[in-house]
């Protein structure tokens, strides 16, 4: 029966379906090797297409950031320009004075219109806080009279600190 089996794997007819086989064994590999390719060039494309994205990202990025340092020099620029024409006015300003046949002291108070006039509404309002306090403190009782006295003591502390650190602190020294 062996020799039976072993003849007829040996004959033509054996040979042909042990080579059909054998070759549906072959074409079933080389269709997975097919499709394990496409699957990496699949891949290889989804990692191109994530690279060209990454990189005009990159590049808007970087054109973007140009822009803005392009953007902050042209304002930088402009305000430079802006506080040059400002100082030239004021020099030019100041000539005009400087021709006026005026006082030492006048000079002095046509400088310092805009404090006077600061110190002014400051206080006239000093001059209010006292007299409305005076003129009601009848109807308010001890201890609310104090919150309001406390109240109206830090808008003036806050008003005078305003005013000065304006014309003696924040503002440039152009001389």
């Amino acid at each position: 029966m062996l020799a039976g089996i072993l003849s007829i794997l040996t004959s033509g007819a054996g040979g042909g379906l042990i080579g059909g086989i054998m070759g549906l064994f072959r074409q079933s590999s080389e269709s997975k090797e097919r499709v394990a390719l496409a699957k990496l060039a699949i891949e290889r494309d989804n990692l191109e297409y994530r690279e060209a994205n990454l990189e005009r990202e990159h590049q808007l990025t970087m054109l973007n950031s140009g822009a803005k340092i392009e953007l902050d020099k042209v304002i930088t620029e402009t305000e430079a320009q802006a506080e040059i024409a400002t100082v030239t006015a004021l020099g030019k300003a100041q000539k005009v004075f400087a021709k006026l046949k005026t006082s030492t002291w006048m000079d002095n108070y046509r400088a310092s219109v805009r404090p006077t006039f600061a110190y002014f509404v400051m206080t006239m309002f000093t001059v209010f806080l006292a007299w409305s306090f005076s003129h009601y403190s009848d109807g308010i009782e001890a201890s609310q009279g104090a919150i309001i006295l406390m109240g109206l003591l830090d808008t003036l502390v806050f008003m005078v600190t305003s005013i000065t650190s304006f014309y003696f602190v924040s503002r440039p020294n152009t001389k």
